[in-house]
């Protein structure tokens, strides 16, 4: 009788025991198949994204660079307007420079650069210094010309700036003064960087700039 007992007892525990992990091993599998199939909606969003990278490339380290077309297609958002290229230096004729303050004269192989103001004994103003500028560029230019002279009409090559115009122009005006001498510097480094010999024919008094000028001058 005990031993028929302890059988049917121990059977009972085997079937309840099959039972647990049969129902254990249902929700694992259960479990797993929701893991790795899940239940996705479309997604409209995601296809646009999909679309967006289709023919990126990517890098061994792992970055993703935008394809070929992407990229053309930014720079040519972004491009800028061609630049047109200035027309070659050229030289022109005295006439059409229509100097006020300078005269100038070309008899190739001479270029000659007279200061016109003898009235104040040849001063510098910053239009004569715009002028004498010019004039170098133009003779720099021109392939015909081998020698370049500077002189002065009346009895004075120079006498440097003009004193009563700076106290008009330029006293108590610093912005005005640093122009002037940005011309007065631009005017020497033209006539230096001529790249031709020049030669400063001194017709009478040089002092102050002018006594620069005739210095910057390779003969006097």
């Amino acid at each position: 009788m005990d031993r028929v007992r302890i059988a049917g007892e121990g059977a009972a525990r085997g079937k309840q025991r099959q039972g647990t992990e049969a129902g254990r091993d249902g929700r694992c599998e259960g479990e797993g198949r929701h893991d790795a199939d899940p239940v996705a909606e479309p997604s409209h969003h995601g296809d646009l994204h999909r679309a967006r990278d289709a023919g990126d490339e990517t890098h061994a380290d792992g970055q993703r660079v935008p394809s070929r077309h992407r990229r053309d297609a930014r720079r040519a958002s972004v491009r800028l307007a061609p630049v047109t290229e200035p027309d070659a230096p050229r030289p022109v004729s005295p006439e059409e420079l229509g100097f006020e303050r300078i005269v100038y004269e070309k008899a190739p192989p001479r270029a000659t650069i007279t200061l016109n103001r003898p009235e104040v004994l040849n001063a510098f103003d910053f239009r004569m210094l715009r002028e004498l500028a010019r004039a170098c560029e133009d003779a720099s230019w021109d392939d015909e010309i081998k020698v370049v002279v500077v002189t002065g009409t009346g009895r004075a090559f120079c006498v440097g700036a003009d004193l009563k115009a700076w106290g008009a122009d330029l006293l108590d005006n610093p912005r005005e003064y640093w122009k002037w001498f940005g011309a007065f510097k631009d005017m020497h480094d033209r006539l230096r960087e001529i790249g031709k010999p020049t030669v400063a024919r001194v017709n009478g008094i040089a002092v102050g700039g002018g006594n620069e000028l005739q210095m910057a001058c390779d003969l006097a």
